[in-house]
């Protein structure tokens, strides 16, 4: 990963956070873009610090979420989102704060599961997620039986990111979204509203609809 391709604001928030005694590494979509040399749109960070400590740590922050606690860093029109490592405790959708290790077995996708140290520029990979980006493919980090179950929205977002990173669906996936779909029906609009809008505003829907029409 390039450095110059780093947020210097994101940066700094790390080395805050680790002069003030914590583990903290960029994580998730802006790891997966860097890797293969696109901007991302957000660098999100997460840290083994709680809600409270980081907002102690940062003036120019805030506590959101009620149930899903998270702190939001502000630098100007710029925010970026900070979550403390989640535990595996109550599946992978539970609040309850964990290790690093328990964290990356919540996250959905191996492309999505990678963990970057911009100190020592160095890629924690836990679940084969670069090999999976070399190879062009989406893998659950999740159980195939409990992935959807848990959080019906994943299936979007696996269709969501076949389009916009060319990586491709393996057909075992494939035929799990089209047995899972009807699990969609009881989300909230306002969640299925987010997730679109996401779609809509990502510069790919029409890829990401026909990707949608492909599955099923």
């Amino acid at each position: 990963i390039d450095p110059s391709s780093l947020d210097s604001d994101a940066v700094f928030v790390i080395t805050r956070l680790r002069d003030s005694g914590f583990a903290a590494y960029i994580v998730g979509g802006a790891v997966r873009d860097l890797l293969v040399g696109r901007k991302p749109k957000d660098f999100d960070i997460v840290t083994d610090a709680t809600p409270s400590r980081i907002k102690k740590i940062f003036r120019n922050s805030r506590i959101i979420g009620k149930r899903f606690r998270l702190v939001h860093i502000f630098f100007g029109e710029k925010i970026f989102e900070v979550s403390t490592f989640r535990s595996i405790e109550e599946g992978s959708v539970g609040n309850v704060f964990g290790t690093m290790d328990e964290d990356v077995q919540r996250r959905d996708f191996t492309l999505n599961a990678l963990y970057y140290d911009p100190l020592k520029e160095q890629i924690i990979d836990y679940v084969g997620g670069v090999k999976d980006i070399k190879k062009g493919i989406i893998r659950p980090v999740i159980p195939m039986d409990r992935i959807f179950i848990e959080d019906p929205v994943r299936m979007l977002r696996a269709v969501k990111y076949g389009a916009t990173t060319g990586c491709r669906l393996p057909f075992s996936l494939k035929r799990k979204i089209r047995k899972s779909a009807q699990l969609l029906s009881p989300i909230s609009p306002s969640r299925l509203t987010e997730e679109i809008l996401k779609i809509v505003n990502s510069g790919h829907a029409y890829d990401i609809v026909s990707k949608a029409i492909d599955t099923d």
